[in-house]
């Protein structure tokens, strides 16, 4: 069985370094496409490919596709003007919901026994009915395990 290697030795190695590299130029592609439009449209769109003189920019619905469809001879001209886009002459859009990284997947509550016990005897110094009875419940949690 072969060794187990770090895991920066293997995000070094093989075609990973490209990928990351490819991503990191989309992103720089993204956000200057992003400071050429409306504020209110910029989240709205993606740089997804930059190919032959092609942008390709991904909106993440119709409404926005439409309204960037229709900014493209302007869009196109500011672009032009950028270092990253001065061989662009075509802008294509396609509809897409823009990835967002997933939510956390929220983890079951866990109270030991020994947190339950250290919370129910602080419970009892509280001079506070309602707070008292919340920790009093609380440990109750811990102790039902």
């Amino acid at each position: 069985m072969a060794k187990p290697r770090p895991i920066n030795q293997l995000l070094a190695t093989g075609t990973v370094p490209d990928l990351i590299a490819h991503a990191r130029q989309l992103q720089s592609l993204s956000t200057a496409l992003r400071r050429c439009l409306p504020a209110d449209a910029a989240p709205h769109v993606q740089v997804v490919r930059w190919s032959d003189g092609q942008v390709t920019v991904q909106a993440d619905s119709t409404a926005w596709a439409t309204r960037l469809r229709y900014l493209s001879p302007q869009l196109l001209r500011q672009l032009q003007q950028l270092p990253e886009f001065t061989a662009a002459h075509r802008i294509a859009v396609n509809i897409a919901p823009i990835a967002t990284p997933a939510a956390a997947i929220p983890q079951p509550f866990y109270l030991s026994p020994a947190s339950a016990r250290i919370i129910d005897a602080n419970a009892e110094t509280i001079a506070d009915p309602q707070l008292r009875a919340a920790l009093k419940r609380l440990a109750r949690r811990g102790k039902q395990r």
